[in-house]
């Protein structure tokens, strides 16, 4: 029983990891600043919102964590129907640690830029730093694509979340794909702070709810067995 409550709690971090995520978007200050903004405007950025930057990485990291934790529980839950060594539940959990690590290190950017003074912060300097952090950003969409990726395919063959969470899973691992070729994009949907940036991210949020929702009401009943992985529990003996 102690054993199941605190899966379920850890699995419920998806939740803290939604709150805090969403309390540090209200401290958003450089959503509209476009990836070929001068270099004047990304400084007075730094400069005028020291306060808000800094709480805003606080709120992420503190998501971060939550996000590690979720990401725990979700191997587990997905190891109870994988078959075999589990390869895929150890990619998902893996993928998520690597994506909670860049994301470390890009707010680590963020806190720097924001603690240096405004007098301080020569432009070539923050030019570099804030393309270094929307690079780190970018990367990062890697390892999410290959932990939807292994979510959706444990989910479509084992049968380890509903079907539509599967394809859920599938959408959302494809349009993080699509981002990482913003790393050559200077213009267009893919560019820094365009319109797909929003769609990945949409399709990111409603399934970390999804997921965590079915994690929380599935964990501490019997685990669902795809067709294709099921076998009877006895065998009739061989007549002679």
């Amino acid at each position: 029983m102690n054993e199941t409550r605190s899966e379920r709690w850890v699995a419920a971090a998806g939740f803290g990891m939604l709150a805090a995520a969403g309390a540090a978007v209200a401290f958003e200050r450089g959503a509209g600043i476009s990836a070929n903004a001068p270099l004047e405007e990304v400084v007075d950025l730094f400069a005028h919102n020291r306060a808000a930057l800094l709480t805003q990485s606080l709120l992420f990291v503190i998501s971060i964590g939550f996000f590690v934790l979720f990401a725990s529980g979700l191997r587990s839950f997905l190891l109870r129907v994988e078959r075999g060594t589990g390869v895929l539940s150890t990619a998902a959990f893996g993928a998520a640690v690597t994506w909670g690590a860049l994301s470390l290190v890009a707010q680590a950017v963020q806190v720097a830029l924001a603690m240096t003074p405004a007098d301080q912060l020569p432009q070539e300097l923050v030019g570099a730093m804030s393309d270094l952090m929307f690079a780190v950003l970018t990367i990062g969409n890697v390892p999410l694509a290959v932990m939807l990726s292994a979510v959706a395919a444990v989910s479509l063959q084992a049968k380890a979340f509903p079907a539509w969470l599967g394809w859920l899973s599938a959408a959302a691992a494809a349009a993080h794909l699509i981002r990482v070729f913003g790393i050559v994009a200077d213009s267009g949907p893919l560019a820094q702070g365009a319109w797909f940036t929003y769609v990945a991210y949409l399709l990111m949020v409603a399934w970390l709810l999804a997921t965590t929702i079915v994690m929380v009401s599935r964990i501490g009943q019997r685990p669902v067995i795809g067709a294709e992985t099921a076998r009877p529990l006895t065998q009739g003996a061989p007549r002679g």
